[in-house]
């Protein structure tokens, strides 16, 4: 009799510390919510290069993490996903859950109704932004990807290439987000630090309704075409999360262009692009973010580190 109730206290026991175990492994999950503008997957650069570093960081087969990627329609969508985040933390906070968003663009930031500086226990927001000032918030962490210095040594490069017709011709939206100004700002000064030249440029405007993009896009490739810059003059890109939408249009008529985020072997005709691996970035910040519980408030790389370079095409550069 003695021994059926030590049997019976000893299962008890394990199926109590089971249970422990069990609430322990709940409790310490972690999740990752990535959130996307509109019309921002498929564009062949940053927003993909995010995705595909988050399916890197998932292919490690790490224990007790979620990924969950939410999509935009609208800006008021994607706000509504920020904030819908934020609500879970405060309803969930006394489960003990680590929790990170990662804010794909940051110009939405600013218009979330919660307070910045009250993020719930746990809960971490991951920006990729120049503007360091958010790192001052407890649970943010800015990540700045300096683009000038590589985009400033593309340009001076792309001045003194002797088998490209200069200056090149810029399809640019009027108004661009940060990240690609200071790529614009740097491939400038660096092609005229080498060159008296003038770049033209062609300007589209970036409305709310994605067939007038395109429809602009192919406009204003097609004017250069006319124009006779065809197999001549190069086109640098600068249309942001529509540069698909330039590819289709030039690989059809075989116009030389500067891209951003290109593999250069893919594309014959592009001569040069500015390359950001945000990709590697994500899958090594996501992983030390899994490893440590914590990434620094600020950090920023440049062109010493693995995540930004310029590639040239043999085609048009000839080798040193």
């Amino acid at each position: 009799m003695k021994i059926e109730r030590l049997f019976i206290f000893l299962c008890f026991l394990f199926a109590v510390n089971g249970c422990e175990k069990e609430e322990e492994e709940q409790s310490s999950v972690k999740k990752i919510t990535v959130v996307f503008p509109p019309n921002s997957i498929g564009d062949k650069g940053y927003y993909d290069k995010i995705l595909q570093g988050v399916a890197m960081f998932e292919k490690q087969g790490k224990e007790n993490v979620k990924c969950e990627i939410l999509t935009s329609n609208d800006k008021p969508t994607m706000i509504d996903h920020i904030q819908n985040w934020y609500a879970d933390g405060i309803d969930n906070e006394e489960e003990g859950n680590t929790n990170l968003l990662v804010v794909t663009d940051p110009i939405v930031v600013d218009d979330v109704a919660f307070p910045l500086s009250s993020l719930p226990k746990g809960n971490d927001i991951l920006l990729f932004s120049d503007e360091k000032t958010y790192s001052r918030y407890k649970g943010f962490h800015v990540v700045n990807l300096n683009e000038y210095s590589v985009s400033y040594r593309a340009g001076y490069e792309f001045a003194t290439a002797k088998n490209l017709k200069l200056p090149p011709v810029k399809i640019q939206f009027t108004e661009l987000n940060r990240s690609f100004e200071i790529i614009n700002e740097g491939f400038s000064d660096g092609f005229h630090a080498a060159s008296s030249l003038d770049m033209e440029c062609f300007y589209v405007p970036k409305t709310n309704d994605d067939l007038e993009i395109i429809e602009n896009i192919s406009s204003a490739v097609l004017n250069v075409v006319a124009d006779d810059y065809q197999f001549e003059k190069c086109i640098f890109v600068l249309l942001e999360e529509y540069q698909n939408v330039f590819l289709s249009c030039a690989l059809q008529r075989s116009v030389v262009f500067v891209g951003i985020d290109i593999p250069v072997k893919d594309y014959v005709s592009c001569a040069l692009s500015i390359n950001r691996h945000y990709d590697v970035l994500m899958n090594d910040l996501l992983t030390k973010w899994y490893n440590d519980n914590n990434l620094p408030c600020y950090i920023e790389y440049g062109e010493d580190s693995k995540y930004i370079e310029y590639e040239k095409s043999p085609y048009f550069f000839e080798e040193e």
